[in-house]
C-alpha cells in the first residue's frame, strides 16, 4: 500500500457527476493505485466543482489553451513527457484532470489503454480528451503517438467512451490529431 506521506497526483471525488452537497471523503490516484486518502473539506470539493464547471472546450484550441494555462508543468521546468486525461461531461464540460502516465523525454509507448479508462470508468464520464506535452517543442506526431491514438479510440469504442480528440502540445503550439485525421480513421 503506497505511504500516506507521498504526493498526490490528483484527488478523485467518490460522487457521480457535480454532488449537490459534496463530501469530504475522496480518493486519490497515483501511478494508477487508488487508495484512501485523507479527506477535504467540503467548501474546497464545492470550489474545484465550480471551477470545472466554468471550462467547456468547443474547440481543440479552448483545449490547448486550458491544458497550457492551467495543467502543465511549466515549460521550463518540462524534462518528460506527461499524458493527462480529461474527463468530460456530455456538455463538454471538464469535470476531472488526470496525469495517467510520465514518460521518458520522447515517449509514451508504455502507457496502457486501462490507465486512460479507468478514471472515466469510475466517474461514469461519457467523454475523454488526451493530451500529452513534446518536450522537444516540435508538435509533429511520431508513428507510435498515432498508433497510441488507435489503441485508445478503439478501447472507447468497447466501452462507450467517446475520444474526443489527442492533441499534442508543444512549447508555444499545438497540434489536434482529429484535426489532421490521424489516429481517428
Amino acid at each position: 500500500m503506497p505511504r500516506r506521506s507521498e504526493t498526490s497526483i490528483y484527488q478523485l471525488p467518490l460522487e457521480l457527476g457535480r454532488p449537490a452537497n459534496p463530501t469530504n471523503h475522496a480518493y486519490q490516484i497515483r501511478t494508477g493505485i487508488i487508495s484512501e486518502h485523507r479527506p477535504r473539506e467540503p467548501l474546497v470539493d464545492r470550489a474545484l466543482w465550480e471551477i470545472a464547471d466554468r471550462i467547456q472546450l468547443r474547440s481543440p484550441e479552448d483545449a490547448a489553451r486550458h491544458l497550457i494555462e492551467r495543467v502543465y508543468t511549466p515549460w521550463e521546468q518540462c524534462r518528460q513527457e506527461e499524458l493527462w486525461v480529461l474527463l468530460l461531461n456530455t456538455r463538454n464540460l471538464i469535470t476531472h484532470e488526470i496525469m495517467a502516465y510520465r514518460g521518458t523525454v520522447n515517449t509514451i509507448g508504455n502507457v496502457r489503454v486501462a490507465q486512460i479508462f479507468r478514471p472515466a470508468v469510475l466517474m461514469n464520464s461519457p467523454a475523454i480528451l488526451i493530451a500529452h506535452n513534446h518536450p522537444s517543442a516540435d508538435c509533429e506526431p511520431s508513428p507510435e503517438d498515432i498508433r497510441c491514438t488507435e489503441l485508445i479510440r478503439e478501447g472507447g469504442r468497447l466501452l462507450d467512451i467517446k475520444l474526443t480528440d489527442h492533441l499534442i502540445i508543444g512549447k508555444d503550439s499545438f497540434l489536434s490529431l482529429r484535426d489532421k485525421g490521424l489516429g481517428f480513421g
